[in-house]
């Protein structure tokens, strides 16, 4: 168990150690109520943002270079575990913009300036 079926020498594409994964079913995973566990605050209206805390919602998304990746268009929340998952960001694309999503975890929000960094 745990090896895989062809072993190639190369854990990283055998999936195996640190490269390992899940196969999970295609479809969303669902909360006690069955709605979608993760859903953006344009669809999950029983939640909001805290009036102490700054909106992120507007602020510009900061990359490594320092420079403006995108802005702030939604906040995806886990209606499970009641917290923010990630937030929703348009940024500029060849074909034209297109939303991408931005795991909390590797941000650090800045009130103050109005961004968020990446």
């Amino acid at each position: 168990l745990g090896a895989p079926l062809h072993p190639t020498g190369n854990p990283l594409v055998d999936g195996v150690g640190p490269a390992s994964y899940a196969m999970r079913d295609d479809h969303p995973e669902l909360t006690a109520e069955g709605e979608n566990r993760c859903a953006p605050l344009r669809v999950a209206r029983d939640f909001s943002v805290d009036a102490n805390d700054p909106d992120p919602r507007g602020m510009s998304v900061i990359g490594a270079d320092g420079l403006e990746a995108g802005v702030v268009r939604d906040i995806w929340i886990d209606r499970s575990e009641p917290g923010i998952r990630y937030f929703e960001a348009e940024v500029p694309a060849a074909g034209g913009p297109r939303n991408v999503l931005v795991p909390i975890n590797f941000t650090r929000v800045n009130g103050e300036r109005r961004e968020i960094r990446v």
